[in-house]
C-alpha cells in the first residue's frame, strides 16, 4: 500500500498482508501484518477478506497465527487446553502456567498439587516432587504414594494394613482372613481384615459378628466399631494410613507452627495442623513460600537456592501481582528476576538476587560500595576494583597497615596509621575509630574528667566544713555561757560574783 487507505467494521477494504484494527464506526488506519495483532483480528491473506488470529499470510494462505494457535492454512485454531504456542493439536510447544510439558508426547498436562486434583483419574497419586499425576502400584484404584494404597481395583483383591492388594478369598466365613489369596483363622495381628459380619477393620470377631478386637493402627469407639486410628494414622476412605505417608514431603503447619518444608507454603487459617502445599502461581495474598525448611518468609511465590525469587504485591484492589523489585535489587525485568543492585548489594548471577556484601569475597567502600576484594593485600597497598593500588591520602578503602585498621596511610612502621579513611577519627592514641566509636571514646573521657573534677571538688569541700563545724561549736559554746552569767546577776539573793 502506497497511500494510507481507512477501513471500518463490516468494510474490510485492505490489502494483502493488512489488517484493520477498527473496533467501532470509526474508521481506522489499515495496519501492517504483525505478532501485535489484537486476539480476534486477522491479516488479509486475500484482498478485503482476513483470516482471524493470523499474522502472516503467503499466497492466499495463512502461514502463522498469534500464539495459543495453531494454522491449517486456511484458519487459526486455538491449541489444546494448557497449550501457549502449539504446531498442530498434537504438538505442543509450550506450555500454559499451571502444566507440565511432555516432550516425549508434545502435550501438556496440569500440574498437581494435592492427590485430590488426580481423583478424576483411578490409579493415580500426585507426585509432588514433579507434580504430575503418576501411577499407583498394581491392582490399586486409590493410593497416597506408588507404594501404599488405599482402595482396590476391585472385590476380587483385598487390602492389607501395609497398603498393598494381593489377590483376594472367595466366600470368607466369619472369624477368617484372606493371606495370599487363602483363608485363615482370625487372630490379633492379622494382616487384613478379619471376616465379622458387617463389621470393617476386625482383627477377632466374636460368634454374634462383632469386632472383639481391631486391626494393627486401629481402635474401637465407644460402641465397639473399629473406627478409630491410633495416634499416628489417619483415617481416608476408612482406612488408616500412616501420617508421616500423606505429609511425607510436605511438612504440618498451622497459624502457630512453622514447619513446613522448603519448596511448599502454609494454608493453615487457625491454630489446627494441615498439610503443607506446594508453592504456586495462585497463592492468596498472606500466603508465602517456605525458602528453607521451617522458615517462613512473607508473600513470597518462588525461591531459589534457599532465597526467595519473586514476591506477591497486594493492588489496591485486592488482586496480586509481582512487578516490584526485591530487597537490594535496583533494576529487575518483568518475572522479578534481578538485573542491577544497589551499592550495598551484590548480584548473585546463578539466580538473580541479590544479597548483602559478603566480607569473605568483597569490601565496602568509604562511599558505601559492594566491590571484589582483593587476595593477599601488601602492606602499603589498598583494594580498588579488585586490585591492589598504592595507598594515598584520597584511599577509598582500607589501606593494609599491619594489626591497624581503618587507615589510608601507613607510618613507616607499616603497624600503624599515618592518617585515617575519610569519615574516620584518629584518636589521642593514634587509631583510627568510625565515628559512633569516636563519640563513644568523647564520651567516656568526658566521664573520667567529671569524676576528677568532682573528686577535687570534695575533698576542698570536705575541709571547708570541718572548719565551718569547728567554728560553729565555739560560737554555740560562747553564746551559752554568756545567757548563764547573764541571768545570775539578774536572780535576787544571788551574789554577784565579779569574775576578773
Amino acid at each position: 500500500m502506497t497511500a494510507k487507505t481507512y477501513c471500518s467494521v463490516g468494510n474490510n477494504v485492505c490489502d494483502i498482508n493488512y489488517y484493520c484494527p477498527a473496533s467501532g464506526v470509526l474508521h481506522e488506519t489499515c495496519q501492517k501484518c504483525s505478532i501485535d495483532i489484537p486476539v480476534g483480528y486477522g491479516c488479509n491473506c486475500t484482498a478485503k477478506k482476513s483470516i482471524k488470529n493470523c499474522i502472516e499470510c503467503r499466497s492466499r494462505y495463512c502461514l502463522k497465527c498469534l500464539p495459543g494457535f495453531y494454522t491449517n492454512l486456511t484458519r487459526c485454531l486455538k491449541c489444546t487446553q494448557g497449550c501457549k504456542d502449539c504446531k498442530s493439536e498434537y504438538n505442543c510447544t509450550r506450555c500454559e502456567d499451571g502444566y507440565i510439558f511432555n516432550s516425549a508426547r508434545k502435550i501438556c498436562t496440569p500440574k498437581c498439587f494435592t492427590n485430590t486434583d488426580c481423583m478424576d483419574r483411578k490409579g493415580k497419586y500426585c507426585n509432588l516432587i514433579t507434580n504430575q499425576c503418576e501411577s499407583c502400584g498394581p491392582f490399586c484404584q486409590w493410593c497416597i504414594s506408588p507404594s501404599f494404597c488405599y482402595s482396590c481395583i476391585s472385590d476380587q483383591y483385598t487390602l492389607t494394613v501395609s497398603g498393598i492388594c494381593e489377590m483376594g478369598c472367595l466366600n470368607l466365613q466369619n472369624g477368617e482372613y484372606c493371606k495370599e489369596g487363602k483363608a485363615e483363622p482370625c487372630f490379633e495381628g492379622c494382616t487384613s481384615a478379619c471376616k465379622c459380619g458387617e463389621q470393617k477393620n476386625c482383627a477377632t470377631c466374636s460368634l454374634a459378628g462383632y469386632c472383639t478386637s481391631c486391626l494393627p493402627h486401629y481402635q474401637q469407639d465407644m460402641f465397639g466399631a473399629c473406627t478409630q486410628c491410633s495416634y499416628g494414622y489417619e483415617m481416608l476412605d476408612n482406612f488408616c494410613i500412616p501420617s508421616y505417608l500423606t505429609h511425607w514431603n510436605s511438612g504440618t503447619c498451622s497459624r502457630v507452627d512453622y514447619t513446613c518444608k522448603a519448596g511448599f507454603y502454609c494454608p493453615a487459617t487457625s491454630n489446627h495442623l494441615v498439610q503443607c502445599l506446594p508453592c504456586r502461581e495462585d497463592m492468596k495474598f498472606g500466603d508465602s513460600c517456605y525458602c528453607l525448611d521451617n522458615v517462613p518468609t512473607q508473600n513470597c511465590i518462588e525461591c531459589a537456592n534457599g532465597n526467595c525469587t519473586r514476591i506477591m504485591i497486594e493492588q489496591a484492589d485486592t488482586s496480586p501481582h509481582t512487578k516490584r523489585c526485591l530487597l537490594g535489587c535496583s533494576q529487575c525485568n518483568a518475572d522479578q528476576r534481578c538485573l542491577k543492585c544497589d551499592d550495598t548489594h551484590v548480584l548473585d548471577y546463578s539466580n538473580h538476587t541479590c544479597s548483602f556484601c559478603d566480607e569473605n569475597q568483597f569490601i565496602i567502600t568509604t562511599s558505601g560500595l559492594c566491590t571484589p576484594k582483593c587476595e593477599n593485600l601488601p602492606v602499603g597497598y589498598y583494594c580498588k576494583n579488585g586490585k591492589p593500588e598504592l595507598c594515598t591520602e584520597d584511599s577509598t578503602s582500607m589501606c593494609s597497615c599491619g594489626v591497624a585498621k581503618n587507615c589510608a596511610l601507613c607510618n613507616p612502621d607499616n603497624n600503624t596509621c599515618k592518617q585515617c579513611l575519610n569519615a574516620i577519627h584518629m584518636d589521642y592514641t593514634g587509631i583510627c575509630v568510625k565515628p559512633a566509636d569516636w563519640e563513644l571514646e568523647k564520651q567516656q573521657a568526658g566521664e573520667e574528667s567529671a569524676d576528677e573534677h568532682s573528686a577535687g571538688t570534695f575533698e576542698v569541700g570536705a575541709y571547708l566544713g570541718v572548719i565551718a563545724a569547728v567554728l560553729a561549736l565555739i560560737s554555740c559554746v560562747c553564746i551559752t555561757a554568756y545567757i548563764v552569767v547573764k541571768k545570775a546577776r539578774k536572780s535576787p539573793g544571788v551574789v554577784a560574783i565579779s569574775i576578773y
